[in-house]
């Protein structure tokens, strides 16, 4: 059911009343408390459109029942769940896509619960920035949509839900899977997600923070996995080994990758470590030949480290300092030493075990397949979730115990 409320005038800003464009207008004048910047146009019909859709929830709240919503006299109602009854764990199908609401996108999760879904909308990307979900993103809860949203996959007409009263939303599907609500307590949720890029355990922590008021992304998306959690429900037995002969054994879920050397006690940097730089295979589409691969790689001998993709100097964290070709496994290794203490710390600790090259290539398509060609290595990244889906570390060594 649409609101008619959303075409006509709304209130805004200090008791202000008037049509969509006059808050547009009036919100291009003003600067965002929450930046210190003049808000943009873009920037302004996002707040305006949060506040419409605002007011349109509330309308639908205080709407009263027609009779057709009414349950009819022979109609089971749903029961309410007994008091003191422990609930199930909530399971479900999950799909993440992209919406497009005129210059606007941003990232939406739809998840299956109770007959319909739950609608986790992520904040928009600025022009001209590039599409991820990357951790620490915002999202915000909005109103439940129907179940089909979990395999829509095009247009929205203007004026309904997932649109607006001058564009329409352009829905575009990039995954789904199955999920499970592991801890759903108000302000921290944590969803486990199983798809083939967005998998694993995911946090939706509520900021208490003193943000503006009509700021709606008051959740924080975060990645979480067993580790952290581990470490969370046993704090204190980790305070008293890391007093004492702490343990890798003990702490580490991650018996794969093998530890050269004690790592209790010493300096963390300077921390080198060996893994999977990149293997043959189909990665975001594009197939990558071992050949370009072993041809290339060591141009990314001497290029910088850094935390997912971001180039810049703050985020600047370590050097590579060789790679190996594997013509066995038909992929390319790396040695990397880290020099940036908090990161080389959440390596000792598993927090962060995946890599992503960074990388140009030609775009060619060869039969049915998009082959990447001319490969150009530019930086290796620490990320949780990787391209491809072996880049991992697989060797930590303390610099201090090999001679």
């Amino acid at each position: 059911m649409v609101v008619k409320g959303i075409i006509m005038p709304f209130k805004y800003a200090d008791g202000k009343k008037g049509m969509f464009d006059d808050c547009v207008s009036y919100y291009t004048t003003q600067t965002s408390k929450r930046t210190g910047k003049k808000y943009t146009k873009d920037d302004a019909r996002r707040v305006c459109a949060t506040i419409m859709r605002s007011q349109e929830n509330n309308a639908k709240k205080d709407e009263p029942k027609k009779d057709d919503d009414m349950p009819k006299k022979d109609e089971k109602t749903t029961p309410k769940e007994p008091k003191g009854e422990k609930k199930e764990k909530t399971k479900g199908k999950f799909t993440l896509s992209i919406h497009q609401l005129g210059n606007e996108k941003h990232f939406d999760i739809f998840l299956e619960k109770d007959g319909f879904c739950e609608d986790w909308a992520f904040t928009p990307f600025k022009t001209g920035e590039k599409m991820m979900l990357k951790m620490g993103i915002r999202c915000q809860k909005r109103t439940n949509t129907p179940l089909e949203m979990l395999s829509f996959n095009g247009t929205i007409p203007i004026g309904k839900p997932g649109a607006t009263t001058k564009f329409p939303g352009i829905v575009t599907k990039l995954e789904d899977g199955t999920y499970e609500l592991l801890k759903d307590e108000g302000k921290v949720r944590i969803i486990k997600f199983n798809g083939k890029k967005l998998t694993g355990m995911f946090e939706m922590l509520y900021d208490d923070a003193d943000l503006v008021e009509n700021y709606k992304y008051r959740y924080i998306f975060n990645h979480v996995n067993s580790k952290d959690m581990m470490i969370s429900n046993m704090s204190k037995q980790i305070l008293e080994l890391s007093k004492t002969e702490q343990s890798t054994e003990k702490l580490s879920n991650k018996d794969e990758v093998k530890i050269v050397g004690n790592l209790t006690g010493m300096p963390a940097v300077p921390l080198t470590i060996k893994g999977v730089a990149i293997k043959e295979g189909l990665w975001n589409g594009l197939y990558y030949p071992y050949e370009e691969i072993k041809n290339r790689i060591n141009t990314l001998v001497g290029k910088p480290v850094f935390l997912d993709h971001n180039k810049s100097v703050r985020d600047m964290v370590g050097k590579v300092k060789s790679v190996t070709n594997d013509d066995v496994n038909r992929q390319a290794l790396f040695e990397v030493d880290v020099f940036d203490e908090l990161t080389a710390r959440k390596i000792m600790e598993h927090l962060v075990d995946s890599v992503s090259v960074g990388v140009v290539v030609d775009r060619v398509k060869e039969g049915n397949t998009l082959i990447a060609r001319n490969h150009d290595y530019g930086e290796l990244s620490f990320v949780i979730i990787p391209a491809c889906d072996s880049a991992k570390i697989t060797e930590i060594v303390n610099p201090n115990s090999v001679n």
